[in-house]
């Protein structure tokens, strides 16, 4: 097929994100959203916006797969075919009514809370605090632990990162295997964030989790989080012990209450660098 006119189209193409056969609906959606009253969509955002689109499709269709291959493996091979088109059929628009409810939801929450910094600070993309949640032994638990021990540890994970994140007001930026990065335009907010999460973490899994906390610009695209802030944090987390909280000097200010300082090298820079340790109760 040669290459599409609109520039959007084939990069959708070219990326697996789309079909040949989706392109007149997509191009009908992307006319729409070029002309959104009030908030238009401009091709930096669209691309943005699809490539978020395209890992959250990603993740829940293969959060679904596993459900439907473990039923339909099950059927005769001649079967299989059948059964995945009925059972497409019958999902698709519970799906898509649940997708619509939940990105309702925390559209109009993430962005009433990024307006709200942007009053406060004015400015519309604040420094932000970046907070790294970890879980310490988390590698020997899932070598020696059963799957159900795994899966039941991620289930906790999200469900404590979550929780503080809505508690506290503060955005749960990314979760990973072990850890959860936590973010705000709020230093105490997020300081008190993350030492809740290392706190629930230790009572709710069979793990203790440390943290490292830093402050300044960080990118905002597809969803995702990125820049010094959001390594640092990581880098600073490997470092952590066990019920501790370790802080960039730059992400302290006068209200933060310090446990004492240590000198540390987190992995990846060439110089040690001083930070502060708080011990969340």
């Amino acid at each position: 097929m040669a290459e599409h006119p609109d520039p959007l189209i084939a990069h959708f193409l070219s990326l697996g994100l789309i079909d040949e056969e989706d392109i007149a609906l997509v191009q009908s959606l992307l006319e729409d959203a070029r002309g959104t009253l009030g908030v238009p969509f401009d091709e930096h955002d669209l691309v943005g916006v699809s490539q978020a689109l395209g890992r959250a499709a990603e993740r829940v269709a293969a959060a679904s797969a596993d459900i439907v291959v473990r039923r339909l493996d099950e059927l005769p091979a001649g079967q299989r075919d059948g059964a995945l088109d009925d059972w497409l059929r019958s999902v698709m628009q519970t799906a898509t009514t649940a997708f619509g409810v939940l990105y309702a939801h925390r559209l109009q929450r993430i962005a009433h809370r990024r307006l709200a910094a942007s009053r406060e600070t004015n400015h519309p993309s604040p420094p932000l605090a970046v907070g790294f949640v970890d879980l310490r032994g988390s590698t020997a638990f899932m070598i020696e632990g059963s799957p159900e021990e795994i899966e039941a540890l991620i289930d906790e994970l999200y469900a404590v990162g979550q929780a503080v994140a809505s508690r506290n007001e503060v955005a749960a930026g990314k979760f990973l295997g072990d850890g959860v990065l936590l973010v705000s335009a709020d230093p105490d907010r997020l300081l008190h964030a993350t030492a809740e999460s290392v706190v629930e973490l230790g009572r709710r899994t069979p793990l203790r989790a440390g943290a490292g906390i830093a402050r300044g610009p960080v990118i905002r695209r597809a969803g995702d989080w990125h820049g010094t802030p959001v390594n640092l944090a990581a880098r600073l987390a490997e470092l952590a012990g066990a019920d501790e909280i370790l802080l960039d000097a730059g992400a302290t200010d006068a209200h933060t209450v310090i446990d004492h300082w240590r000198e540390v090298m987190p992995r990846g820079l060439p110089h040690m660098r001083p930070v502060a340790v708080v011990l969340p109760s």
